[in-house]
């Protein structure tokens, strides 16, 4: 059975651009997925923490020995990580903010990126994802009120 993870970040509800093509894109997937599990989550409700010092000794001391200082922040993260790797496709739907995703959504990002979960270093050095070539597709839907395009007439 196909499992997608929607994420929407917009708190405009259904005044959200970016929230009403991700909709029809969920409703296009099931179409096409009958029998299909859709995870929904809404970064506009889920309190999500930034990280912090305990979070980062939590992400890099062994589970083994974590205290409750590490294993608090890194609850919603291994939650959300367990919800990466369950999907095999994603649509991220957010709007632009001053030029820049929300908040939210890059501490979304924050929590999923961790070394040994969804990537890790090579001998060399460099990172390697852990997630990659397992098939996942994602679709990333911005809604802008703006261009944010060279040219457009923006100076500062």
């Amino acid at each position: 059975m196909a499992t997608l993870l929607h994420i929407s970040v917009s708190p405009r509800g259904d005044y959200s651009i970016s929230r009403q093509l991700s909709n029809a894109a969920v409703q296009t997937w099931k179409r096409k997925n009958l029998g299909g599990r859709v995870i929904e989550r809404d970064l506009s409700k889920t309190p999500l923490t930034f990280v912090d010092l305990d979070w980062i000794a939590g992400a890099f001391t062994p589970p083994e020995n974590h205290n409750q200082d590490h294993r608090k922040p890194l609850a919603i993260s291994d939650e959300l990580i367990s919800e990466l790797i369950e999907a095999d496709e994603i649509i991220i739907a957010t709007p632009m903010y001053n030029f820049a995703v929300p908040a939210a959504l890059k501490a979304w990002v924050d929590h999923v990126v961790r070394a040994g979960k969804t990537f890790r270093y090579t001998p060399g050095g460099r990172p390697e994802g852990l997630l990659a070539g397992k098939g996942k597709k994602v679709l990333a839907i911005v809604a802008s009120a703006g261009s944010y395009i060279e040219g457009s007439g923006l100076t500062l």
